[in-house]
């Protein structure tokens, strides 16, 4: 049960919808939906993907661990462009929806992105 509680979690605080974790994952909504419920958890290849996806391990989304599982490297900050700080700026004074409707439009550009990735190297 732990990982219906940990996919559900990560579901919640994630801006994809269940059919954008489905195309991510090459599976279908309806399975995004049985993890939801938990009639069903993933194969350990979508396990993967669904970790990938939210950005945690695969660990944590079986409950062996209690935090996200990422590694964490201290580098000196890289150097911002002015177009950069601009979209910075800019995005700092939207509006609590506008924010939002950014983080999905840069979820959905980078899960296309991705996809693009995948089939280049295949």
């Amino acid at each position: 049960m732990k990982f219906t509680e940990r996919f559900n979690e990560c579901l919640h605080y994630s801006d994809l919808s269940q059919s954008d974790i489905a195309k991510y994952c090459n599976t279908t909504r309806q399975n995004i939906s049985n993890f939801k419920a938990g009639r069903t958890i993933p194969s350990i290849e979508t396990l993967c993907l669904l970790s990938e996806c939210f950005n945690v391990s695969t660990d944590y989304l079986l409950g062996l661990a209690d935090d996200f599982g990422n590694v964490v490297i201290k580098k000196e900050a890289p150097q911002l462009s002015a177009e950069e700080l601009e979209i910075i700026e800019n995005y700092r004074k939207l509006n609590p929806s506008g924010k939002k409707l950014i983080k999905q439009t840069l979820n959905t550009l980078n899960i296309k992105n991705t996809k693009i990735e995948k089939y280049k190297k295949a």
